[in-house]
């Protein structure tokens, strides 16, 4: 259908075969049956770094993914920030601060749950390449290496 839903079909009882949704392949957290756009969830905490860490954005890249880790039927809030060398000196106060603070200022359904420095993987157009973003942050996730 274009929507980029996951899910499988088994027979039903009535001889067609039943549907079982699991998950969209989108750019959308989904959060108390809401929907919040990636990019625009990126913009909101951009701007938290910005404002409360005093950094310029082009010394920093962000970026947001939704992952099902808590709970089965809404995402977890994954932010990746990637600091340029001249900014490697906030990674700590980042680390320390940033989910706190930014769980202070947007909106419920945009705080963020887990964050990670570290490079964001990008196409050669620029874009964030979401599939990849993921797998390396459920990797992070086993491995422990983000923070909540």
């Amino acid at each position: 259908t274009g929507l980029r839903d996951i899910g499988f079909t088994l027979p039903g009882a009535n001889g067609r075969p039943d549907f079982y949704w699991l998950s969209r392949d989108s750019a959308l957290l989904i959060r108390g049956g809401a929907n919040y756009a990636y990019e625009q969830v990126g913009d909101d905490l951009s701007r938290i770094v910005e404002e409360e860490f005093d950094l310029p954005s082009g010394q920093f890249k962000l970026a947001v993914i939704g992952l099902r880790v808590t709970s089965e039927h809404d995402d977890s809030c994954c932010v990746t920030i990637e600091l340029s060398p001249e900014a490697a000196a906030f990674a700590p106060r980042l680390e320390k601060e940033f989910l706190d603070l930014a769980c202070r200022r947007v909106p419920h359904g945009e705080r963020p749950d887990y964050l990670r420095l570290a490079p964001i993987p990008l196409s050669f157009k620029g874009a964030t390449l979401l599939p990849q973003l993921k797998a390396e942050f459920e990797e992070a996730l086993r491995g422990g290496t983000v923070i909540t």
